[in-house]
């Protein structure tokens, strides 16, 4: 009696040794996963991208379903009407708007032209676009406002050694990962600092200094065909800022390229992505 007692005591143990090894077991394979997943997704995080280039179906298809979180429908329209898209957010959270811009960075034109969310963001200008003087006022006055010169944070006292026409670019992105949805950030660029700058997306670059900068984020509200009508988040100043391609004109040139102009109308203080076809329709 004392033996078979013995016995299964032993018995138990074993087994609860064998749970616990299988514990551990699984705990040790699945720390190694996570720090695996870390690595990748610092390595991803961190890797060079370069503009322009093009990316995969499947990449695209990944862009498309990130999309898809904030698409609530789309219409094609009745014949002669345009094709709308009804929105049900206005803002993209940071995680999703990081690697859809990092991934909107490395789009042909093509690629770009048929996304219902693109992106504006430095250095986006081949050509020189200085500030006017009133916005360059609205810039200076604004409490809200921050100032970067050639990439370097300054105290708008600054710009007082500086007239507007020494700036041959500038930029504006939001500031919301400090905290503060009212901020904004300004870029103004010399032509020497504007050049440099340029350069270094002009060849790989990490994603860590692609979005040092938050672009702005253009919601399509309605596409016909080439020709479409945006929505975009301005600084407050601005509020939301309406953008419709009317004309687009391709013409070739001498060399045997094809030029294409477009013209478009702009218009500040627009309705929101959440209000626009209910105040149109």
């Amino acid at each position: 009696m004392m033996t078979r007692t013995k016995s299964k005591k032993s018995a138990v143990c074993k087994r609860i040794v064998f749970i616990a090894v299988f514990i551990a077991a699984i705990f040790v394979f699945s720390t190694k996963i996570s720090a695996q997943n870390d690595v990748q997704t610092l390595k991803d995080r961190n890797e060079n991208v370069i503009r322009g280039k093009g990316v995969s179906q499947e990449v695209l298809n990944e862009y498309q379903e990130v999309v898809s979180k904030y698409l609530e429908r789309y219409s094609l329209g009745n014949p002669n009407e345009n094709e709308k898209f009804y929105w049900n957010s206005e803002y993209l959270s940071e995680e999703d708007w990081s690697r859809l811009y990092v991934i909107y960075f490395q789009m042909t034109a093509n690629q770009k032209e048929e996304q219902q969310i693109k992106f504006y963001g430095s250095p986006m200008s081949k050509s020189n676009r200085t500030p006017s003087a009133r916005i360059y006022g609205l810039f200076v006055e604004d409490d809200s406002s921050k100032i970067w010169i050639d990439g370097e944070f300054v105290e708008k006292s600054t710009l007082s050694s500086y007239k507007i026409t020494d700036f041959v670019n500038y930029h504006t992105s939001s500031l919301l990962r400090n905290g503060n949805k009212n901020e904004y950030r300004v870029d103004l660029w010399t032509k020497k600092g504007y050049k440099k700058f340029s350069k270094q997306f002009a060849k790989p670059v990490s994603t860590d200094k692609l979005l040092e900068r938050e672009p702005e984020i253009i919601f399509v509200m309605e596409r016909d065909g080439e020709k479409y009508i945006t929505l975009s988040k301005k600084p407050p100043i601005w509020g939301w800022h309406l953008t419709s391609i009317d004309e687009i004109n391709k013409t070739k040139t001498w060399r045997g390229t094809t030029k294409t102009t477009v013209k478009s109308t702009m218009t500040p203080f627009a309705p929101s992505p959440l209000s626009y076809h209910q105040k149109i329709e």
